[in-house]
């Protein structure tokens, strides 16, 4: 009879040009592509969202109901919405060719202060002047001082930069900032600000207020940092989310970095290249071990500061959250703004309500009721896209996106063999669930049994130098650096980064004490000062990118000067031995 139903729906949709199928008490769901998520400190029930497509919206009951906001309607594709930390009567605002917008009376009205039509990528307050603010656009950062009566400063010159040290880039289409870059100012050291770089990688740094610029890489080797969060207790700490490599974590204000992406799972996008592209970054201020992010494969929480990750809840149905916001007294309520709307979890992240009541209307195709094991459902196809939506309909809970890893214009929902089985039809593929639409079947990466070969690096020096510790090097276990399946862009050796540090690194806030980087090797000859070696017991640590494993690490023990041969076992969850008494079990 099922299936009857919704046969009949599709024929009644074709024959009948506009006309849905509907139950009597049938709503559209809502959906909107979040870009930012920021919640009021003082009064934690208001909530804002900039989305793209849709503008800026507001929710004053704890994200159960959103409404636009007055006054932005030209403002579609909004891209940042920021509270002043010193009061939150201020608030900041920008997006696609929007300049910036400011309100002083927590959103009731606005008014634009500047830059006019410009892309805003990004919004920094000054966290002890609410006058001073670092603008991210498209070519570079632009600086106010005072926004009542200061001039707005080109501080950083993005495109300069690149004709001074990219100046042969043949892919100067991509070379601007977007909506992915972020600008980050160091809490508790406001000179010091962060940019995520672009296709040159790593990050852009100042320590002067904005002055002065300089580029760094993560490691040495080619990370493209995007989300950027200091720890706004301990001012050693920073951690980054990259483009395609996971976290990463430095104990030293950024003087070096540590690979922080323990327990996540990589995308399921072919082919595959080791990614973990992390979108949203935040801790929990109540608790600023409990950390949330997203990546293109699932959303991700942490129980002792990165060191460790588990998997949320299957109910936060899409993956890649763009955006989390964390109650600022409750760890445990915490939102996720995502690619078809928000979602609102009160339990840590064990379960999730789809919280996007007043976002757009989605386009509805056809609906249909099905009964599986667990109760009754009614399912939405979207006319667009990959638009999916079920809601029970033997309880009052409303419509949840079940779209997850679909890339396709959807066609046909029916009921499988399984108890929870579903099956869907798209333009050219069929998937199944087993769990009522809350995952996915799809196919598996298609991974290769290669490894690439243990070859060794010539070497050129003098082993009898008595000046110099002349050390072999091995690294065993797969690694695959085979990169001729992936975009140019994203073809950047060195691929492996060795580092000698101590013992106790990287909690110690130490620096290495020598680090070099190598094309593709797992075998070579190094020579090492003895005026850099340490007199006592200390670690070779090496991260090498994987293009199908993402990030491999690995440690030795060794006597600085004495030991004659190192063999580092790689591995994705090798787990520096200072690091591991601190990692904790999920909840």
């Amino acid at each position: 009879m099922k299936r009857l139903t919704l046969l009949y729906s599709l024929i009644l949709f074709a024959t009948t040009p506009g006309l849905t199928a509907q139950t009597p008490d049938f709503a559209p769901p809502t959906s909107a592509y979040i870009q930012g998520l920021s919640i009021d400190p003082e009064n934690p029930k208001q909530l804002w969202a900039a989305t793209i497509g849709a503008g800026l919206y507001v929710s004053q009951d704890s994200g159960e109901n959103w409404d636009p906001v007055p006054g932005l309607e030209s403002v579609q594709g909004m891209h940042a919405i920021e509270i002043d930390p010193n009061n939150a009567n201020l608030l900041y605002a920008g997006g696609a060719k929007s300049g910036v917008w400011m309100s002083t009376d927590r959103g009731l009205s606005w008014r634009h202060i500047g830059l006019d039509s410009m892309s805003v990528c990004d919004i920094a307050v000054h966290p002890r002047d609410s006058r001073h603010l670092l603008i991210l656009v498209t070519n570079g950062v632009y600086r106010c001082k005072n926004i009542d009566n200061a001039p707005w400063e080109h501080i950083f010159d993005y495109p300069a930069f690149l004709r001074q040290n990219l100046p042969d880039s043949e892919q100067r289409r991509y070379w601007r900032y977007s909506r992915f870059q972020k600008i980050e100012i160091d809490p508790h050291n406001p000179e010091t600000v962060l940019i995520g770089g672009r296709w040159e990688g790593g990050y852009h740094r100042s320590d002067d207020g904005g002055d002065t610029w300089y580029h760094h890489t993560l490691g040495g080797i080619f990370r493209r940092a995007d989300p950027i969060l200091f720890h706004p207790q301990d001012p050693n700490i920073i951690m980054v989310g990259t483009h395609h490599q996971g976290l990463f974590k430095s104990y030293n204000h950024g003087a070096s970095w540590v690979s922080s992406s323990i327990g996540l799972e990589p995308q399921r996008r072919t082919p595959y290249y080791g990614a973990f592209l992390i979108s949203g970054l935040v801790c929990a201020p109540s608790d600023n071990d409990v950390l949330y992010t997203g990546s293109d494969y699932s959303n991700w929480k942490s129980l002792d500061g990165g060191l460790s990750w588990h998997e949320v809840g299957k109910t936060l149905t899409c993956p890649f959250a763009r955006a989390f916001a964390v109650d600022p007294q409750n760890a445990d309520i915490v939102y996720a703004g995502t690619n078809v709307g928000i979602y609102k979890s009160v339990d840590g992240g064990q379960t999730w309500r789809f919280a996007s009541r007043g976002l757009p209307a989605v386009p509805i195709h056809t609906t249909v009721e099905l009964d599986l094991e667990d109760g009754s459902y009614q399912f939405a196809l979207g006319r667009r896209g990959a638009h999916l939506f079920r809601r029970s309909l033997d309880s009052t809970d409303g419509w949840l996106p079940i779209n997850w890893l679909l890339p396709q214009r959807l066609s046909l929902i029916e009921k499988g063999d399984g108890a929870n089985e579903l099956r869907l039809v798209t333009e050219t593929d069929v998937y199944v669930s087993h769990d009522g639409g809350l995952r996915w079947e799809d196919r598996d990466p298609q991974y290769t049994d290669a490894v690439s070969a243990v070859e060794r690096l010539p070497f050129s020096g003098n082993r009898n130098d008595r000046e110099m510790w002349t050390v072999e090097i091995e690294l065993e276990g797969k690694a695959f650096f085979d990169d001729r399946w992936v975009g140019t862009l994203y073809r950047r050796p060195p691929y492996i980064a060795l580092y000698l540090v101590t013992s106790d690194y990287p909690i110690d806030n130490s620096l290495p004490f020598w680090q070099t980087t190598v094309d593709r090797a797992l075998g070579y000859t190094i020579q090492i000062p003895r005026t850099d070696l340490p007199e006592q017991e200390a670690l070779f640590y090496c991260e090498v990118r994987d293009f199908q494993r993402n990030t491999l690490t690995g440690y030795a023990r060794v006597q600085p000067g004495r030991t004659g041969h190192i063999a580092i076992q790689l591995g994705p969850d090798n787990r520096l031995p200072a690091l591991q008494s601190f990692v904790k079990n999920p909840k």
